[in-house]
């Protein structure tokens, strides 16, 4: 029953997005048909780079994160370890968000780096405490 109801779905979807090459049926229909974590970590870090090009609004820049949930939480964590990684603040902030336990270890490492931006230090901070609120 639920592949008769998905699959027009799916076909309508890929549909819209051949045709209208629009963004937000782009960023629909990973959602509809999965989306593996690699190819949601490129896409963030694509449009995190790219973002203002591509006519992404700032607030938009995680979706590709959310819609991924736990399946891109792996390799953030290691990703999150260049203090250069765009858009940094995000990625420690949603891994706080979906309270990806694993990712506690990496976070204490960049809370406790002195040389770290305090708003790094702060973000990891937060995210741990949102993943500590939830074991307790």
């Amino acid at each position: 029953m639920k592949k008769i109801i998905v699959l027009p779905i799916v076909v309508f979807c890929a549909l819209v997005w051949a045709i209208s090459k629009d963004e937000i049926a782009r960023s629909i229909l990973p959602f509809i048909i999965g989306n593996s974590g690699e190819r949601a970590m490129d896409q963030f870090i694509n449009e995190c780079q790219n973002g203002p090009s591509l006519g992404i609004a700032e607030d938009m820049l995680a979706d590709s994160l959310i819609i991924s949930g736990e399946r891109v939480a792996p390799r953030l964590v290691k990703e999150i370890a260049n203090p250069s990684m765009p858009c940094r603040r995000y990625a420690i902030g949603f891994l706080g968000n979906i309270k990806f336990n694993p990712a506690i270890g990496r976070l204490q490492e960049i809370l406790s780096d002195s040389s770290e931006q305090d708003y790094f230090r702060a973000d990891a901070l937060i995210a741990i405490f949102r993943n500590l609120k939830v074991q307790n």
